[in-house]
């Protein structure tokens, strides 16, 4: 980006402005200031009419459009919500001059005689916390050493319990916990603490399951499961999966997990049109028990948040319950699909991948379901689990609240 090269007298003039942290526009395409007081580099370009805002850890561009449609007196102050219609806008406005207040705070001055307040620091208004991914080789390290002691966690935001089970959740999507009970009480109780329980056509709220096949799930079996994400039949899957192993008295069963978004960067670097095959290709799931339950929703595999790769929001695999049907796709669509997707299988199932975990009686796993996969072993002997769903909008709530 070029800036406008400056006199000595231009200088000095700008270092007065600097004091008092004000700048006027000149009539150039695109200019650039410094406040050092404040920590804060602006680039105006008039051209595009945009701004290039940088406060030392990161850097937002911006249409003027943006600057005021997030003006802060726009907002009501008891309701934090925007109050002013947009219908009322002027297009032809222009910006003429901007003034910071604060290392957050921005005031511009507008063509129309109208001054707003841009806050910085409401750009970053997400968990605050970049995912760490791992593998087998590293989980150990990274995840299963950082195991959370129930009787830590309360129920409030300052306690460092709390605090440390939402950072673990966010950063590897896999927090255990242990010195829980080994009841389904007891597992419901410190569930609530943490979350909102959800209910499913599985139950109302907590369920339990052993190898009876009381539900036309291959879950409710003995035989191995493979790695998936849960709910793909939904619309809006369950936000965190909790498992907990009330008793088990024979070999196998262990716990199997990976990290999808891990997967989606390994598939992103080894075979980029695989995966925007699998970002660009929305499929049908279903669940369906005759006479009880008939379930369907579609979505992509991966799913990019905003700004793209490689920022990450949800994982939506499930070779169980792909539906039948994708009738959708054309046969070229439909070839390439399960193409990308057949590839994508051997990265999720290959050992450098796929992490065992044996849940023992009295530690609680908790999967986000959006990122994570998990499955398990097969196993012989007596194995009683016990967990639920939980509600993704609350857990991403408490987790922004705990660590912003």
């Amino acid at each position: 980006m070029l800036t406008v090269g400056r006199s000595r007298l231009e200088t000095l003039v700008l270092k007065s402005w600097n004091v008092l942290n004000k700048h006027i526009l000149r009539n150039s395409h695109e200019q650039r200031f410094v406040s050092p007081s404040f920590h804060l580099d602006l680039v105006v370009n008039r051209k595009e009419k945009s701004v290039q805002i940088s406060n030392g850890c990161k850097s937002y561009e911006l249409a003027f459009e943006s600057l005021l449609d997030n003006n802060k007196s726009s907002f009501d102050s008891s309701t934090h919500q925007r109050m002013e219609n947009i219908r009322d806008w002027n297009e032809q406005v222009d910006l003429v001059e901007w003034k910071s207040l604060s290392d957050s705070q921005i005031q511009f001055v507008w063509s129309d005689s109208r001054t707003t307040v841009f806050d910085v620091g409401a750009l970053n208004s997400d968990v605050g916390i970049d995912p760490v991914t791992w593998n087998s080789s590293t989980f150990s390290e990274l995840v299963a050493s950082n195991v959370q002691d129930a009787r830590t966690i309360g129920r409030g935001f300052d306690s460092v319990g709390y605090r440390n089970f939402f950072d673990s959740l966010a950063k590897y999507g896999v927090c255990l916990v242990n010195n829980v009970e080994p009841t389904q009480d007891a597992t419901e109780e410190f569930c609530k603490r943490v979350g909102t329980i959800i209910p499913t056509f599985f139950s109302e709220g907590m369920w339990s399951f052993t190898s009876d096949g009381k539900f036309a799930d291959t879950a409710y079996s003995n035989i191995p499961l493979r790695t998936h994400t849960d709910n793909c039949y939904f619309d809006s899957p369950s936000g965190v999966q909790v498992f907990h192993c009330l008793h088990h008295d024979g070999p196998g069963g262990e716990t199997l997990l990976v990290d999808g978004f891990h997967i989606a960067r390994l598939l992103h670097r080894s075979d980029r049109h695989a995966y925007q095959v699998l970002v660009g290709t929305p499929i049908k799931y279903r669940y369906v028990d005759p006479g009880k339950v008939a379930c369907t929703a579609s979505g992509t595999v991966i799913a990019e948040d905003i700004g793209g790769f490689p920022r990450l929001k949800q994982i939506r695999y499930n070779d169980y319950d792909r539906d039948v049907d994708q009738s959708h796709l054309s046969v070229a669509e439909q070839k390439e699909f399960y193409w990308a997707l057949k590839r994508t299988a051997q990265l999720i199932q290959s050992e450098e991948n796929e992490v065992r975990y044996k849940l023992m009686p009295g530690t609680v796993i908790f999967i986000d379901n959006w990122r994570v996969m998990h499955g398990r072993r097969g196993f012989a002997g007596r194995r009683s689990m016990c967990g639920c769903y939980m509600d993704r909008h609350d857990w991403r709530n408490r987790a922004a609240l705990t660590l912003n």
